[in-house]
């Protein structure tokens, strides 16, 4: 098995046999606030190039142990982006319905926020146009006063500010799973044990069709009508234990955490089903978790706990940040609570 260096090699030489049309360039990229290593190719006549991240590829290759899954993938991506022609058209067509917000990298302030509301300050690189992409492979446009002209085109006068606002839109239109951390716990370990019956031959068929209990799916709209206000109670209710209880809410359309903090809809609706306000604790970039409480919880180990995840279980690629939040429910607020920091006596 290649350690992290020779695969490398082995990727750029792959890459150079796969695409002799393009230049295979080592490039840094900047993922959550992080630089990672990623390999572009590029063609002549051609604005925009496709990025294939190292650690992701790494990944992948890792999992399969196998150098030729990543070939594969990188085989079927390239192939789809010749489909869908240059991803600058992509976003020609989709431009405004593309939007949306990625809030955080390692250098944002929580003021730079305050309110979930201003788009300026440290904000102004984070207003991204983005696009489904798969495991190894991703395409966005991140939007500042400087890079603005270039889309003087089709923007016309359009501001950052107005940008800013169409995203948020675009955000309320997102779809949420709400879902109870044991119960998900459950029907893993459930569908486990029913796939080794299976291999062994003791039952007939290891059919997962319940699996989608474990969740209720809403739009924002939806969270506001009785109805599904009923229908997430009494799923609250179902689990309720007698111990505090663990949510994961996650967006369904994008791989992306922010939407969930800078939709108060959602957050209020969440909360009023809890019947409380909540903590909010970063999982990844793709889920966040929440359980209630009254502001008392000891804030110090709960940054701790979010600090030792992120570096023990949480990739490069799933790191959202390591700030703890608090929604008061009363305020109709988004609380920045800060990171774990220690403190060194000399």
């Amino acid at each position: 098995m290649y350690n992290k260096e020779e695969f490398k090699n082995e990727l750029q030489e792959m890459l150079v046999e796969m695409f002799p049309d393009r230049d295979s360039n080592l490039i840094s990229v900047t993922v959550n606030g992080k630089a990672q290593e990623g390999f572009r190719l590029d063609k002549t006549g051609e604005d925009t190039s496709p990025i294939f991240l190292l650690n992701s590829c790494y990944d992948l290759y890792e999992k399969h142990n196998d150098i030729n899954e990543v070939r594969t993938c990188i085989k079927t991506i390239v192939q789809e982006y010749k489909k869908a022609s240059e991803t600058f058209e992509y976003f020609q067509t989709h431009f405004f319905d593309a939007l949306s917000i990625n809030l955080f990298d390692t250098t944002m302030q929580p003021d730079a926020i305050k309110g979930i509301t201003k788009p300026f300050g440290d904000l102004l690189q984070s207003l991204v146009l983005v696009r489904q992409a798969n495991e190894c492979f991703f395409e966005r446009l991140i939007l500042n006063e400087e890079n603005l002209h270039n889309f003087k085109e089709y923007l016309g006068n359009t501001t950052l500010e107005d940008l800013w606002y169409l995203a948020k839109k675009n955000i309320e239109e997102y779809s949420y799973e709400f879902s109870s951390v044991s119960e998900l716990l459950g029907i893993s370990g459930l569908l486990q044990e029913k796939e080794d019956l299976y291999f062994k031959g003791e039952i007939e068929n290891c059919d997962s069709s319940h699996s989608d209990e474990c969740f209720i799916r809403f739009s924002v709209s939806d969270l506001q009508t009785a109805e599904m206000q009923k229908k997430l109670k009494d799923y609250i209710k179902k689990g309720g234990n007698g111990f505090i209880e663990l949510y994961m809410i996650r967006v369904v359309e994008i791989n992306n955490s922010t939407p969930i903090l800078l939709n108060k809809k959602l957050l209020t609706g969440i909360g009023t089903a809890l019947n409380s306000s909540f903590y909010i604790l970063p999982s990844s970039n793709k889920e966040l978790i929440v359980f209630t409480g009254d502001g008392s919880c000891d804030e110090q180990i709960l940054k701790q706990m979010i600090w030792d995840t992120n570096r023990s279980a949480v990739s490069e690629n799933d790191l959202f940040t390591d700030e703890l939040f608090y929604y008061d429910l009363q305020y109709e607020e988004v609380e920045f609570l800060g990171r774990y920091t220690t403190v060194t006596v000399n």
